[in-house]
């Protein structure tokens, strides 16, 4: 019997490698895939594990790039966690990203039944007399972010709506998405992704993002056909798009 332990090996400081070998009937060759937290080595079934053409084998000699490799990953989590700023405090003189602006939050207690949103230069939210702090603050986040979510719901579906039309596409539907590595996306069947994230991006850009899942109704690649589409509906959609990477370098913990 092989040690799992001693098949992954060591980091340099000694941490052993955190390894899990799965089996996979969709796979053809082995391979490896380093995470963060870990480190798959997938097989094919019917591949031995042991043995000179085993898998194991194979892990062997990769063991040093391995061990390199996941630590260049758990280094690059930590940095990324421990860059990642507090989780935003819905709370009475704190303030909320929205539409690519801070927001201040002024909360107050009422003899309402339900939290009541309110929006001009800040947010005022009303919320019913004798919750907790932890209750209060909880209701003003879900109902501060349904506000928001709805409105971009509004102006994606507004978008869409003109974008399509100018290219004489449908749009099958609008949704809502929480991914945690996209912006949004386009289906085969004409439905449109967005991020609800953007509702705290400036409103050129969900402009940006709804042009482009737009143009994917047309051209689903991203050859020079889709961008000289993309250029009819926006011409400065380049711009629009570094901006837009430029805004999830300054705020990546958005999509996670």
């Amino acid at each position: 019997m092989f040690d799992l332990a001693e098949a992954f090996g060591c980091a340099a400081d000694g941490t052993p490698v955190p390894g899990n070998i799965r089996i996979s009937a969709r796979a053809r060759r082995v391979s490896v895939i380093v995470h963060p937290d870990r480190v798959d080595l997938v097989v094919p079934v019917g591949v031995p594990l042991e043995g000179r053409r085993g898998a194991l084998a194979f892990l062997e000699s990769k063991k040093e790039w391995v061990r390199l490799a996941w630590e260049r990953a758990r280094t690059g989590a930590q940095t990324r966690e421990a860059a990642r700023p507090p989780a935003p405090r819905y709370q009475h003189g704190s303030t909320v990203l929205h539409g690519g602006r801070d927001m201040a939050l002024s909360v107050v207690e009422a003899d309402v039944r339900r939290v009541r949103v309110e929006a001009g230069d800040g947010f005022r939210v009303s919320v019913p007399r004798g919750l907790t702090e932890a209750g209060r603050e909880r209701s003003v986040a879900v109902a501060v972010r349904a506000w928001a979510w709805a409105r971009l719901l509004d102006e994606a579906r507004r978008h869409a709506a003109g974008f399509a039309a100018h290219l004489g596409q449908s749009v099958t539907d609008i949704r809502l998405t929480r991914a945690r590595t996209r912006w949004g996306s386009c289906s085969a069947t004409g439905v449109i992704r967005v991020n609800v994230a953007l509702a705290a991006a400036p409103p050129d850009l969900l402009e940006y993002l709804v042009a482009h899942e737009v143009a994917h109704l047309r051209w689903r690649g991203h050859g020079p056909r889709f961008y000289a589409t993309l250029a009819r509906l926006l011409p400065d959609f380049q711009e629009r798009r570094t901006r837009l990477r430029a805004f999830e370098r300054e705020h990546p913990y958005l999509l996670r």
